[in-house]
């Protein structure tokens, strides 16, 4: 059985974070009533699209037209947002319209982040695909299907995702939340020394006294803690009592 971190995902992009403050409530909910757990949570607020995104695209046509982060976080706070139950029609709406225009790239990736934020990990991820059909070599696209597909997969990093994330690594071996999830599945597999070497790189990408650092570090310690308990179990393995 393999193992997590506690707090197994480092929130490595503090942009996403607010954005996905307006999500939160319906995330929550879609959570508490489909028993997925708190990992799954806390991945997904890291890419969740705030939902009055969905309505901004429906009537202006370009998400690309949304203010800034810090602007979109303070209409929420206001509370321009729709009401959770108006979500689904919208999100059905602008499916309908990807079937008319099916290399709209904003609109798929606006859809795949409105399923995310909704808990249709599986629709989310086959939205993402088109999306990264669309618009290859990026980064930050390719880490965050592989987010949603490890959701969709029951949390399970192995496998494509991982694939995605190494593709993304290779584009910007620097990328944040790819090295962090890269870390994560390596933890997870027990892959310890393979955890440390994605955490120290990504624990380089941040100021030395900052928050986010100071988690890569508790992270990079809980390896370095269970590498050493791995250890020492292989030198001195448990031995039954012997029945003469």
């Amino acid at each position: 059985m393999s193992r997590r971190p506690s707090g197994a995902f480092i929130d490595a992009d503090d942009r996403h974070h607010r954005l996905a403050a307006s999500a939160r409530e319906p995330v929550a909910a879609a959570a508490g009533a489909k028993g997925v757990s708190k990992w799954t949570v806390t991945l997904l607020l890291g890419v969740a699209l705030p939902l009055f995104a969905i309505s901004i695209y429906l009537n202006v046509g370009d998400p690309g037209a949304m203010a800034p982060a810090t602007s979109a976080a303070s209409d929420a706070k206001a509370g321009n947002t729709p009401p959770a139950q108006s979500v689904a029609p919208m999100v059905e709406q602008l499916a309908a319209r990807l079937k008319k225009n099916p290399n709209d790239a904003r609109g798929w990736h606006t859809l795949a982040r409105s399923y995310g934020a909704t808990g249709r990990f599986r629709e989310s991820a086959e939205a993402y695909a088109k999306v990264a059909a669309l618009v290859p070599n990026n980064p930050q696209l390719l880490a965050d299907y592989a987010y949603i597909l490890a959701i969709a997969n029951g949390q399970n990093l192995n496998g494509k995702p991982m694939a995605l994330l190494q593709a993304a690594l290779k584009l910007d071996p620097r990328h944040q939340r790819s090295l962090a999830l890269a870390g994560t599945a390596a933890f997870n597999d027990r892959e310890y020394a393979a955890a440390i070497v994605y955490w120290e790189r990504l624990q380089k990408t941040f100021p030395t006294e900052s928050e986010n650092a100071r988690k890569v570090a508790a992270r990079i310690a809980e390896a370095h803690a269970a590498a050493a308990a791995t250890a020492l179990a292989a030198n001195n393995p448990v031995r039954g009592n012997v029945v003469r």
